[in-house]
């Protein structure tokens, strides 16, 4: 028995692995060992898999809470990857994303409560103006 795979391959070249021992081929071209390879594939496509999460539907981005909660489902779905850069990059890039969103519906919050107290009123199609002043007549008569 050689120490050195017979196989021989495309290019005419010989496989330089090492026999296994007691044969004449490698584990890669071993012809008895073909089911053995098939079944070590089949279970490694198996433990690469994510684990698949239940799909959240279709979402309906409305304002700042449904973007939250997209992300929300986004972050979850990347910690759940294999450790990588990739995934490293994934999760920095969305708590990124995320911050600045909060950001926005903070001033979104405090923009509101300004124009409450301004009295701005909102108009069909959603632009502000703001509301008529009250006349004296409409003061005392109150409406």
């Amino acid at each position: 028995m050689s120490t050195l795979c017979k196989y021989v391959k495309g290019n005419g070249e010989p496989c330089q692995a090492g026999c296994i021992s007691g044969a004449d081929y490698c584990y890669w071209h071993s012809p008895e060992l073909a089911h053995k390879r098939a079944e070590a594939r089949k279970r490694g496509g198996f433990n690469r898999q994510t684990p698949k999460r239940s799909n959240p539907g279709p979402y309906s981005i409305q304002g700042v809470d449904d973007i939250v909660k997209v992300l929300q489902d986004a972050l979850n779905d990347a910690c759940a990857l294999e450790n990588s850069h990739a995934r490293s990059r994934t999760i920095g890039y969305l708590c990124m994303i995320a911050l600045r969103t909060l950001e926005v519906g903070e001033l979104e919050y405090r923009v509101r409560m300004l124009e409450e107290r301004l009295g701005v009123v909102t108009l069909p199609g959603g632009m502000p103006r703001l509301a008529p002043r009250p006349t004296p007549k409409e003061l005392t008569s109150g409406g």
